[in-house]
């Protein structure tokens, strides 16, 4: 394959991951799914996939930040990047997570071939202890609260959370993860707008973070997800949320750049899954693996169109950023969330149907518990985490 091929695969999927970083509900494995029909060759379909997934993960926190419509991988995210947002840093909330993905890209990329031992040794040692490990992680989120009362409402919302997810998931509807996190994390947060209904206006992104910050949680962000990549089923989401305990005392400027970076390197990290232990984490590396098989000159391949697909799609990020904070300070922010909750309805429906929504509302009442009562809104992962325990034991 001639370089222009290769540019323009890299193009097209950073085109594609533009619009599914966007547009709510629209996800890089539908779209891949999609690609692979194409009549074109492997390696091109593989090039746009790899391009539009690492794109994704860049964009995807500009919904997440002035539209409060969370991917999987940002819903941790919401709370902080709303904060600034309400300050007048909506720029600089994605900033920081564009800082955070480059860095944390990089640093994935560079460890590699010590991945590529670690990941089939830690698979194999963790297996036996899986249920136990995620059990003491649980229980140490609940513990990590600071009064009893926090601690019992933290129960609570795992239990409700985690009971609607068992249910959604064996209902087994389509795109059942974009009610459920929609409503739990994105809705929930819109309904409890500010009474004035206004956000003041947004100031310019200012000066990049301290090179200490990006360090802290550019190596944090890759040990959790290098950790989180033995557990099947765990993906950044979770990750953050576990993590979330350990960094609940540092600014919220840290904890985003923490978060974006925990989005790009989890796209390195299943790509390192797939050529180490041959396991499909999503299914974007589901439709990969039916292209070809896996070989070295492919993860070189691979490694640069990443490289590449990141740096353009942090520019546009940057680019894009500035029309959303001009348009979000001069709208009625109260009006604009109920729009936005109407518009999550909307696409619940079309994506999942009358259940869907039915989810979206309970998922969204179960999301207000925490901001509620004061305990950690981590506790409603809970959706994903209580099913792979109860899967473990």
């Amino acid at each position: 394959m001639v370089l222009s091929e290769i540019l323009l695969g890299a193009f097209a999927g950073i085109g594609l991951g533009t619009f599914t970083g966007l547009i709510p509900g629209i996800h890089v494995n539908l779209v891949a799914v999609l690609l692979a029909a194409l009549p074109f060759h492997p390696i091109f379909i593989s090039i746009m996939i790899v391009a539009m997934a690492v794109t994704h993960s860049i964009l995807d926190t500009l919904p997440s930040i002035f539209l409060g419509a969370p991917d999987p991988a940002v819903v941790m995210s919401v709370l902080p990047g709303h904060k600034l947002l309400h300050e007048g840093k909506g720029s600089r909330a994605v900033l920081l997570t564009v800082m955070g993905s480059i860095s944390g890209l990089l640093l994935a990329l560079l460890i590699l071939p010590i991945l590529s031992f670690f990941i089939p040794f830690g698979t194999k040692f963790i297996k036996p202890y899986l249920f136990w490990i995620l059990l003491a992680i649980l229980i140490f989120l609940i513990f990590k609260e600071s009064s009893f009362k926090k601690k019992s409402w933290a129960v609570v919302v795992f239990l409700l959370a985690g009971c609607l997810g068992m249910i959604v998931f064996n209902a087994n509807i389509k795109n059942a993860l974009f009610p459920l996190l929609s409503g739990m994390f994105g809705a929930a947060g819109l309904l409890l707008a500010p009474r004035d209904g206004k956000i003041p206006e947004q100031k310019k992104a200012g000066s990049n973070a301290k090179s200490k910050s990006i360090r802290k949680t550019t190596f944090a962000s890759v040990l959790a997800c290098s950790t989180i990549i033995l557990f099947p089923g765990l993906g950044p989401a979770q990750g953050a949320a576990i993590s979330s305990s350990f960094f609940a005392r540092v600014q919220a400027e840290e904890y985003l750049m923490l978060v974006g970076s925990m989005s790009t390197v989890d796209v390195i990290m299943s790509f390192a899954a797939w050529f180490t232990v041959d396991r499909a984490r999503n299914g974007a590396v589901v439709v990969l693996k039916s292209l070809g098989t896996f070989t070295p000159i492919k993860l070189i391949l691979y490694a640069g169109v990443l490289l590449f697909a990141a740096g353009l799609a942090a520019i546009t990020a940057l680019l894009l950023v500035k029309i959303f904070a001009k348009i979000v300070s001069k709208i009625n922010y109260k009006l604009m969330c109920k729009t936005i909750i109407l518009f999550l309805i909307i696409i619940t429906f079309l994506l999942c149907g009358w259940f869907g929504v039915i989810v979206f509302i309970i998922s969204a009442a179960i999301g207000l518990l925490p901001q509620l009562t004061g305990c950690s809104r981590a506790h409603a992962m809970g959706c994903l985490l209580l099913m792979i325990l109860i899967n473990c034991f």
